[in-house]
């Protein structure tokens, strides 16, 4: 964990504002999150610590923008239980996100079964068994 979140944490919010505002400016498809989190990582932040502080912040903002960002960050660096942060999300705001968010799930859950060999990579061992 980062030395002092609670300290950080008006800055970390700030600046998931901007990652928003530059995304709505440019009108792009997707948020540069991926980059956030580097940086983030790079100042001692352990990956967990910013998805629950991501989470936080879309809980706090309550729009759409900031939960698609919540949804890039857990599709892009979560884990199954890091889906929980998206039930978490304003009823309203959830539902003007359930395609983005029935993405990101989509995407995690595909994703730990091809990490566990259950997934796509164990089927394609045992169909070349046959």
């Amino acid at each position: 964990m980062h030395a002092d979140p609670q300290a950080d944490q008006g800055a970390l919010f700030s600046s998931l504002d901007g990652e928003v505002e530059i995304h709505l400016k440019y009108n792009r498809d997707y948020f540069a999150i991926d980059h956030w989190f580097t940086r983030r990582e790079e100042e001692l932040w352990h990956r967990g610590d910013l998805l629950d502080l991501v989470g936080t912040w879309a809980r706090q903002r309550r729009t759409e923008p900031a939960a698609r960002l919540l949804c890039e960050a857990v599709s892009l660096f979560g884990e199954r239980k890091d889906l929980e942060l998206l039930e978490s999300l304003d009823p309203v705001v959830r539902a003007g996100c359930v395609e983005t968010i029935a993405n990101c799930s989509y995407d995690v859950r595909r994703r730990s079964l091809d990490a566990t060999g259950t997934g796509v990579q164990k089927s394609r061992m045992v169909m070349a068994e046959l």
